[in-house]
């Protein structure tokens, strides 16, 4: 795993393909145990992740059984979170010092969002990342591109061009609209809002009205403060950047306050929101989709993306994973669609060297079948969501609902 490790073997092996060791490719694996009780303690019931380790054991044990990655096995390591106490960075460092120097990993494959800081310390030991919801900023995935896999994210910046050119198409917003900001403080969240976001607003002459960032750990605290100033402001559509709208859902039906929702895959629309926020809230709530188990709960869901996914709920069928939970399911095909990243890309290439990263998206280009989001293109970026489909709020399910597939930005 350590920087310079590869440079001894040869670069090529027979007929020009990438020489790979025999040794098996070291993954680590980053999770929380104890997920699922913190979020019942929170009234959050209907966030499930599941058994994290199974699952990826599960992955590892199905691709080792089918050839590995171009014959060679995975070997994975775990390091869980709770372990390291109840500071999420701090939780980080300790499973990154962990995984690279204890277990000398090659890569990290995690769907727990990382600072800029914990990201790099993985990158800098040249440890690779794959991480579909990692909250890393575009320009920084870029600068690390050979170090890092996202094929079914959809980066900050791209996202809030795609979410704000689709919202002004429909005219949810309009010159009239008066916004507010809702999000977390920290560097990676501030520079997307003072970036990317406000940049896609300005193009249609709307700027923001009201900003509130609050802490992460007192999301649910600070609820209250935040309808205050919003209502206060007169906001009537509410964009979140990074932190879910939930406590501020619950907070504003509270004092009768109900304005209109910005929404995007990340917060579970349907898995999630649709069945832990007031239904008032969810009225008038719209913005855009790339992950079916994360957006659509009791709506009508598109049959699977791709023949990938069928096999990815097979493998969690097998290893005892099945589960009708939908947030669950959504995290299982993220941890599928890394999985099989991985296997497409030395599939291409004809085997899986160390720096597998750096040769998987010249190798995959368009053509990686997804099992979690409906097309992925990583031609030029890490992050791969090429695609996405309108959501919208429907009273009368009181469901979240697709329109047509539209190409993302």
């Amino acid at each position: 795993g350590a920087p310079g490790t590869s440079g001894a073997q040869p670069t090529t092996g027979p007929g020009g393909v990438p020489a790979a060791p025999s040794t098996p490719l070291k993954v680590g694996v980053y999770y929380a145990s104890g997920v699922n009780e913190a979020a019942e303690a929170l009234g959050l019931g209907a966030l499930s992740v599941g058994d994290t380790k199974a699952q990826a054991t599960a992955l590892a044990d199905d691709i080792n059984a089918n050839g590995g990655l171009a014959g060679r096995k995975i070997q994975l390591f775990f390091a869980d979170a709770s372990q390291y106490g109840s500071d999420a960075n701090a939780a980080y460092e300790g499973a990154c010092r962990r995984l690279v120097e204890d277990d000398d990993v090659d890569l990290l494959v995690t769907f727990a969002g990382m600072s800029i800081g914990n990201f790099e310390c993985f990158v800098k030991a040249g440890v690779g990342v794959v991480n579909d919801i990692s909250n890393i900023p575009d320009d920084i995935q870029a600068q690390w591109a050979n170090l890092m896999g996202a094929p079914g994210d959809l980066a900050a910046h791209r996202l809030m061009g795609t979410l704000v050119d689709y919202l002004w198409s429909t005219k949810w917003l309009t010159k009239d609209s008066t916004i507010g900001v809702y999000t977390y403080d920290d560097a990676a969240n501030s520079a997307t809002v003072d970036g990317p976001l406000k940049a896609a607003l300005a193009k249609y002459g709307l700027k923001v009205k009201t900003t509130v960032a609050v802490t992460a750990q007192n999301a649910v605290s600070q609820g209250g403060s935040v309808v205050l100033r919003f209502a206060s402001d007169g906001v009537d559509r509410v964009l979140p950047v990074g932190a879910s709208p939930l406590f501020v859902m619950n907070a504003a039906e509270s004092q009768g306050y109900r304005p209109d929702y910005a929404l995007y895959s990340s917060y579970g629309p349907g898995a999630l929101l649709e069945s832990s926020a007031p239904k008032a809230q969810l009225e008038g709530a719209a913005g855009v989709g790339w992950a079916p188990f994360y957006d659509i709960g009791k709506g009508k869901r598109p049959g699977p993306v791709s023949s990938q996914e069928t096999r990815c709920f097979s493998v969690m069928e097998k290893a005892g994973q099945g589960t009708t939970s939908n947030t669950t399911k959504a995290l299982q095909a993220t941890m599928c669609n890394m999985f099989f990243y991985l296997e497409q890309a030395a599939d291409k290439i004809g085997s899986a060297p160390d720096n597998l990263l750096a040769l998987a998206r010249p190798a995959l280009r368009n053509t990686f079948v997804s099992p979690s989001t409906f097309k992925v293109d990583v031609t030029n970026r890490v992050d791969g969501v090429a695609a996405f489909r309108p959501l919208t709020f429907e009273s009368g399910c009181s469901c979240f609902q697709y329109g047509e597939l539209r190409a993302a930005n």
